[in-house]
């Protein structure tokens, strides 16, 4: 059964995203999609146009290709994501695997920030 997890720029996580079908995709992406497969068997799709609207830089989606090798095997402007990631997930598996990494990575986020504004 097909997941999917919707990973906005803010670093939220919408962990049961309806993502079936293309007008879903292009709603989650706000635009055109553009597939991109991970090493693990996962597709992420993004706004193929993210770069040229200028949307945010997704951080914690930048960590993620990171990891899942992606910025080896695609070129992307400063090994930066731009706007929101859809994650599409074959099995239970890879969905739990991806969602606890994903909330890993927020808690990390969010310790830095906490970090920041305890400095300032």
């Amino acid at each position: 059964m097909t997941k999917y997890i919707l990973l906005k720029t803010d670093a939220t996580i919408v962990p049961n995203f309806n993502g079936e079908g293309l007008k879903s995709k292009q709603k989650a992406v706000g635009g055109l999609i553009q597939p991109v497969h991970l090493e693990t068997g996962l597709t992420a799709y993004i706004n193929e146009e993210g770069l040229l609207l200028n949307l945010p830089v997704n951080h914690l989606g930048c960590v993620t290709f990171k990891n899942y090798g992606v910025f080896n095997k695609y070129l992307f402007e400063n090994c930066e994501v731009q706007g929101d990631i859809l994650f599409e997930c074959m099995t239970d598996a890879q969905h739990d695997m991806l969602k606890l990494s994903l909330e890993f990575g927020q808690r990390v986020i969010k310790l830095e920030r906490d970090i920041a504004d305890s400095k300032s």
